[in-house]
C-alpha cells in the first residue's frame, strides 16, 4: 500500500520552443507508460498549449495520481525524470519548474527550477 505524492512540471517560453518541448514530453510519457503496461498512454497528463501575454505560451504535466510504488506512479516518475533531463540538457530557452504538493503528507516543495 503506497502513499500519494503529487508531482507536476510547468514549462513556459516562446511558442516554437514550447511546441518542441510538448512534443518531446508526449513521446517520453507514451514510452514510459507503455513500458510499464499501464492502462493509460501517459499523454493524457500533458495539457494543451496555454497562451499568455507577450508571446509566451505554457503547458503543464499533471500528476499521475497513482500511489507511490505502483506501476502508474513508477511510469510517471521515470517519464518526469527523462523529461527533466531533456529540459536541463536541450531546452536552454525555456523556463520550467518541477514541484511536489499535497498528497498524503501535504509536502509542498520546489524540486527543481531552472535559473
Amino acid at each position: 500500500m503506497g502513499t500519494i505524492s503529487h508531482h507536476s512540471i510547468i514549462v513556459t517560453g516562446d511558442e516554437e520552443e514550447v511546441k518542441k518541448a510538448i512534443s518531446k514530453a508526449k513521446t517520453i510519457f507514451k514510452k514510459h507508460f507503455k513500458k510499464k503496461n499501464t492502462f493509460e498512454d501517459g499523454s493524457h497528463l500533458i495539457s494543451d498549449l496555454i497562451q499568455a501575454t507577450n508571446r509566451y505560451v505554457s503547458f503543464f504535466i499533471a500528476p499521475d495520481g497513482s500511489k507511490d510504488g505502483w506501476e502508474t506512479s513508477n511510469a510517471g516518475d521515470d517519464a518526469r525524470a527523462e523529461f527533466m533531463e531533456y529540459l536541463t540538457s536541450d531546452a536552454e530557452y525555456l523556463d520550467y519548474i518541477l514541484v511536489e504538493f499535497g498528497g498524503d503528507h501535504n509536502k509542498n516543495r520546489i524540486i527543481y527550477a531552472n535559473d
